[in-house]
């Protein structure tokens, strides 16, 4: 409303100018027209500077407006991001936890079928050193029992030398040996 009432004031001031400066005879009173002229510029100065410092205030204001609206959003987002935060911690810790205990069971799970296996492997060795035993233990003995007779009966029934072998000549032919280096060769 001020600025309307200072529009209306400069022109009526303007409009007040002209009408005087066309009235004849006011041509020698230019000193006049001067100080007019300099009030109706202050006062329209005034008018504009009023317009330009509410529009300054305006703009001031809708930049506040702006900037509160981004730091809610800003505050809003980090909020939000803190609650998701919290949550994937929490999640991670549980998660943590379960995986501890799942670990620890399938460690012992994992201990005693090794222990089990140890054990049967052991267990086989001592069975195949045992079955070594027994075999050389029978073997031992079945030599010791073949000997027997042969000792009670005394060491002049053993042989001193082997039997002389005796070669006998047949009566066919000798097979007659070639050798081929890759070419064939005729005997005749």
């Amino acid at each position: 409303m001020k600025l309307l009432l200072g529009f209306w004031i400069v022109q009526a001031l303007t409009a007040g100018l002209v009408v005087l400066a066309l009235r004849p005879g006011m041509a020698g009173d230019w000193p006049l027209f001067v100080a007019l002229a300099v009030v109706i510029g202050a006062v329209a100065a005034m008018a504009f500077g009023t317009l330009a410092h509410k529009d300054r205030r305006l703009g001031e204001a809708e930049l506040r407006a702006r900037h509160e609206a981004r730091a809610r959003d800003l505050q809003l987002s980090v909020e939000k991001a803190r609650a998701q935060a919290a949550e994937r911690i929490s999640a991670v810790r549980e998660q943590a936890h379960t995986s501890r205990s799942g670990r620890l069971k399938a460690g012992a799970v994992a201990g005693a079928v090794t222990g089990i296996g140890v054990t049967l492997v052991i267990g086989q060795f001592v069975a195949l050193g045992l079955a070594a035993i027994a075999f050389a233990a029978g073997a031992a003995g079945g030599y010791a029992l073949r000997g027997m007779p042969v000792l009670r009966r005394g060491a002049e029934t053993l042989p001193t030398s082997p039997a002389p072998t005796r070669l006998v000549k047949s009566d066919r032919p000798e097979p007659r040996r070639r050798f081929r280096l890759g070419l064939k060769r005729d005997s005749g």
